[in-house]
């Protein structure tokens, strides 16, 4: 006979599975990086750089941007070149 509760433990695994998000790319930035045994310093350049062009670009995920962003990126930085 089956159960009026149902299956709870695995109800919560699925609800669980559902509302975990995937990280954030800068985390997902660091976590390759680490992985890679860089240097401190290294990521934190890496992660300042791409901040910085994600922010340029009105904070557009970088998947969905190509070289059109890249070149205005480095022109960008070649002409005003504000830290």
């Amino acid at each position: 006979m089956e159960s009026k509760t149902g299956n709870t433990s695995a109800t919560k695994v699925i609800a669980s599975n559902k509302s975990k998000k995937p990280p954030k790319l800068l985390d997902q930035v660091r976590s390759e990086i680490r992985k890679r045994h860089y240097s401190l310093r290294t990521e934190q350049s890496y992660v300042h750089w791409i901040r910085r062009f994600i922010l340029l670009h009105h904070k557009r995920y970088p998947k969905d941007m190509g070289a059109a962003e890249v070149v205005g990126f480095l022109t960008c930085l070649a002409v005003s070149r504000k830290p």
